[in-house]
Order: C-alpha cells, then sequence, then structure tokens
C-alpha cells in the first residue's frame, strides 16, 4: 500500500538511575496518514474512531510474533495498543520494523488497508528492548463490523447461488451495490457501513463493501487507489480489480451508479473493462495487475456458441430460472427487445430490432410479439419501451426462426441500462439500428435518451415553455436536474447540428410527429437552455 508518512527520529538522553549507575532510554516517533484519506487531514489524528485499548503491553520475541500480535490489534480495531519487543535489533532499525509490519499486514489484506486511516508510533527503550504504543483510527468500530459481516452474509444468501461461476457472483454483486447504495454528495460517508446502514457512501464506501462481498463470496479482487475524471476534473477515487477465470478485470460500481440516484438503474459501462477500457481512470499500474484482454460474456460458463459478429455468447436469466443462450438460435435470426406492463410517458424506441426483408420484421413481431402481449394495453403495439432516462425493466428476448418454424419468446428478469441494451444489440444482431422516437407526456415534456454533441452524448428532459414575447412560438426548455452524460457506445442517438439544430420524433397520443428544434436564447431568461420548433419542418411520421 503506498504511504505517505510523516517521520521524526529522536533521542532524548532520559537519566534512569539504577544504583550508582545511568541508563540511558531511547524514544522515536513516527506518524503514517493512509493517502486515500489525505484530505481528512488532520482530523484523523483528533476524532478517532473508537476508543477500544489492548492495555498491558504485549510481549513479542520475534518479528513474526510482532507481526501476528499487531495484525490482532488491528482486526480487533483497537484505538490504542502496546507491544513490547525483545530480540536482537538496533533501536535506529525500529520505526523500519515497524513500518514493514504494517506494510505486509495492510498489504495482505485490502479491506483493512482501507479500513485504517491513520497510525502514530511512540517508541520508547534500547536496542532488544523496546515498548511500541500505537494510536490508531479506522473508519469503523469493531461493533461495526461485525454488523457488516452479519449483514454481508446475509445479502450473498439472497442473491448468490452455489451453482453460479464468478463472473456471475460479481454481476449479482456490483448490481446490488449499485441499486441499494447512492452516493453520498455530503462526502461524509467513507465505509462500507455506512453503505450498507445509511444507504449512502463515497468511492471508498462502494468499493469495500464490493471487495468484501466478493471476498465472502469467493471472488478474487483487489482495491485500487487512483484518480477518476468525473464533472470536468480529476480527482481521487477508488475501485476494484476483480480476478475472474484466468483474467483481471475493472469493475467500479461508484461510477456505474452516477449523481442523481435513480431508482432500479444499473448500469455497465465500468463493470468488468479492461485497462484500456478506463480511459478516465488513472492508476499507478506497476502496482496492480494488468487486466489486458477485454471480457467476454459468462467466460467463466463457456457458452460460445451463436451467430454474433464477435463470437460471443448471450444468456439472460429469464423468468422461468432458465438460461437462455445463442445456442438456442444457432442460424436463427435474433431479436432484443424491452417491455414494461406498466409505462406511463415511456420513450419508445420503434424499430430498434432493425427491419429486413428476411422475414420482415414487422410481420413476425405482430404475429408472435404481439399475441405474447395480449394482457397489456393495446398501445405497446409492437415497439420496446425505454423506462425514463434510466433502465429497461424486464428486457425479452425473442428468438425466431428465419422460416418461422422454431420461435422462442420469454420475460426476464434482469434490469438493463439503456445504453448497454443498444451496445447489445449492435453486437448481437445484424445491421444498423435505426431511429429513436421519443414520448411527449400531456403536457408536451419530450424526454430525449440521447442527443449527441461534439462527440458526447446526454440524455435530459425537455418541458414545453411558452414565451410571452412569443405566444405563436413553441418553445421547450432543458431541465438541468436531468442532464446526464451517456456513454458513446449508444448507437440510437439524434445529433445535435454545428448551429444547434436537433432533429427529434416525438410520439403524442400514438401518434409519432418529426420536427427540428433550434437553439433559441431567451433574454428573460438567459440561463436557461431553451428550443424552438422550426415549424417549416414540422410532419406526421407513417
Amino acid at each position: 500500500m503506498k504511504t505517505n508518512k510523516l517521520a521524526a527520529l529522536f533521542i532524548v538522553m532520559a537519566c534512569l538511575c539504577w544504583g550508582n549507575g545511568n541508563v540511558f532510554a531511547e524514544e522515536a516517533y513516527d506518524y503514517w496518514l493512509n493517502p486515500a484519506y489525505r484530505n481528512l487531514y488532520p482530523e484523523t489524528f483528533s476524532s478517532p474512531k473508537t476508543t477500544r485499548d489492548s492495555g498491558t503491553p504485549t510481549l513479542c520475541t520475534s518479528y513474526d510474533a510482532f507481526k501476528a500480535a499487531a495484525k490482532t490489534n488491528l482486526n480487533n480495531r483497537l484505538s490504542s495498543f502496546a507491544i513490547q519487543l525483545k530480540y536482537d535489533f538496533l533501536f535506529s532499525e525500529i520505526l523500519n520494523i515497524s513500518d514493514k509490519a504494517f506494510e505486509e499486514i495492510l498489504g495482505e489484506d485490502d479491506y483493512l488497508a482501507f479500513n485504517t486511516m491513520s497510525r502514530k508510533t511512540n517508541v520508547s527503550g534500547n536496542s532488544g528492548n523496546v515498548t511500541i504504543t500505537y494510536t490508531l483510527t479506522y473508519l469503523t468500530t469493531y461493533d461495526q463490523e461485525q454488523k457488516v459481516s452479519a449483514r454481508v452474509s446475509e445479502i450473498l444468501a439472497q442473491i448468490i447461488t452455489s451453482s453460479m461461476k464468478d463472473d456471475e457472483k460479481t454481476k449479482a454483486i456490483h448490481d446490488w451495490v449499485v441499486l441499494n447504495v447512492r452516493y453520498d454528495t455530503e462526502l461524509v460517508q467513507y465505509s462500507a457501513y455506512a453503505a450498507l446502514f445509511l444507504g449512502k457512501a463515497v468511492c471508498q464506501g462502494y468499493t469495500l463493501l464490493v471487495f468484501k462481498m466478493l471476498k465472502e463470496a469467493g471472488v478474487t479482487s483487489k482495491i485500487v487507489d487512483g484518480m477518476g475524471y468525473g464533472n470536468g476534473a480529476w480527482d481521487n477515487h477508488t475501485w476494484n480489480l476483480v480476478y475472474l477465470c484466468g483474467n483481471w478485470y475493472h469493475v467500479d460500481a461508484t461510477f456505474d451508479d452516477p449523481v442523481p440516484d435513480v431508482s432500479g438503474r444499473v448500469r455497465y459501462t465500468y463493470f468488468e473493462k479492461s485497462d484500456a477500457e478506463m480511459s478516465d481512470h488513472i492508476w499507478d499500474t506497476t502496482k496492480y495487475p494488468a487486466a489486458s484482454v477485454s471480457y467476454s460474456d459468462n467466460i467463466c460458463t463457456g457458452n460460445t456458441s451463436g451467430n454474433t459478429s464477435e463470437n460471443k455468447a448471450l444468456v439472460w436469466q429469464t423468468s422461468k430460472a432458465a438460461a437462455v443462450s445463442l445456442a438456442k438460435s444457432q442460424g436463427k435470426k435474433i431479436l432484443l427487445f424491452a417491455g414494461r406492463e406498466t409505462c406511463g410517458n415511456c420513450q419508445y424506441m420503434k424499430y430498434t430490432a432493425c427491419e429486413s426483408a428476411s422475414p420482415p420484421i414487422k410481420s413476425l413481431i405482430e404475429q408472435h410479439f404481439i399475441p405474447w402481449f395480449s394482457d397489456i394495453d393495446n398501445s405497446t403495439e409492437w415497439y420496446p419501451y425505454a423506462s425514463g432516462l434510466g433502465s429497461f425493466s424486464l428486457p425479452l428476448i425473442a428468438v425466431i426462426d428465419p422460416n418461422d418454424s422454431d420461435n422462442y419468446l420469454d420475460r426476464t428478469t434482469d434490469v438493463q441500462d439503456i445504453e448497454v441494451f443498444h451496445d447489445r444489440l449492435s453486437k448481437y444482431i445484424s445491421g444498423a439500428v435505426s431511429g429513436v422516437c421519443f414520448a411527449a407526456d400531456d403536457a408536451l415534456g419530450i424526454g430525449v435518451t440521447c442527443a449527441r454533441y461534439q462527440g458526447i452524448q446526454y440524455g435530459f428532459k425537455l418541458d414545453y415553455k411558452p414565451v410571452q414575447k412569443d405566444p405563436a412560438g413553441f418553445y421547450w426548455k432543458i431541465d438541468p436536474l436531468t442532464i446526464s452524460v451517456i456513454p458513446n457506445n449508444t448507437t440510437a442517438c439524434s445529433t445535435v447540428s454545428s448551429d444547434l439544430k436537433l432533429p427529434v420524433c416525438a410520439e403524442y397520443h400514438g401518434l409519432q410527429y418529426e420536427f427540428t428544434l433550434d437553439f433559441t436564447p431567451v433574454s428573460a431568461d438567459p440561463m436557461s437552455i431553451y428550443w424552438k420548433a422550426d415549424i417549416s419542418t414540422f410532419k406526421q411520421k407513417k
């Protein structure tokens, strides 16, 4: 573990009278601050998290015994403990001996390393016989860690099964953390305990909880201390490296759960990624194993049959607890859809499956998909839905034989992020993904799932706002609270031109309309972003 030590060594000629002779005791002290919490200094020294004390010094007659005693005290979250060392060493070596022991202890246990915030060391004695007193601060107390362990066991019993491979366990843990923890925007909560019992934490809390759950589930992982790029700046950041079936992969649950928190949303933008795929993260690559290869779906299960362009298996967990894979679809056309039984004003992703003349996609959907949706509102027709700007709920798979002889339809239980859904479409379906038509609610609000501008993709909500000086105009104002950056693997995306024109397809009460929005500053509200519909472009889409 990287250290950032403030150290000082001095000798005090303290006279101890034994009979007629004088014996001089030497003293030394040392401060260590965990670099992951350097922004919290000096509060770490003045506000210990626990007051547990070991009492009588523990006598150790070897380095190994010293290291074992220190490790036990750290695991017990003792804020103060003393160890007497009595074996062959020079006093001038004692701080190096102490540092070496702690570096080895923390280097062997990332969870303990990132839970230990600071250490103050006081040494008194002589060569071959010293007493070392440690004062430490931690993220959590011993009692809190006991509660974390118990709660993690409960959660794993609910989400992990004995038949799961390591990559399946990793996904289940990643999803649970993203769905149940929100980012602490006040930057106060750093621990796995806070993530579990307060439901919020900064990146350290996400990372520690993922590490703890992976460890208890039997999956090897590490914690990376580096920097991440977000909101236009680089900042200190931590995330996980996970070892899956022979390779290391990055997993960043914090970045997969961006602010503002959206209930039910799970992103996979930073899930099981290689070094090359983490371009907005920086870390000391000499201190961590290389993640040199891109992840292949279900790498631990060996399901690699099918007709995808990248020879990847497509496996989903269905409502019937059955695996749906490309092995079922050799030589067949694969269609992916997303649907919701209760939708409200959802965005419509029409023609997402890409149209084809052999066989006609529309006729197949009308023949096989609509009957399956017969218990749902008729307005579902044959397009998939997106739930707001966040996740698709209840994705569906349709495997349809070109000769119409072997059709497979089933509801799945996964919740997929919108860009992940489109990313899979681009991988598993031949042909381009065509345009998107957004839903307009009764108040004429339009949810734009993706608009590309200067190479960056955004999602946002457009609220209809009449302007007094132009009562005949049609204006929409971007709701700034809904703006989010969408990873560039989203394929169905409108492009904002260099002169700030945005082509829009909006569905209102079952009819689809196309028009162009022009960026139009409004003097009465110069800080707002308004768009005016170009009436000359307005037309109903057939």
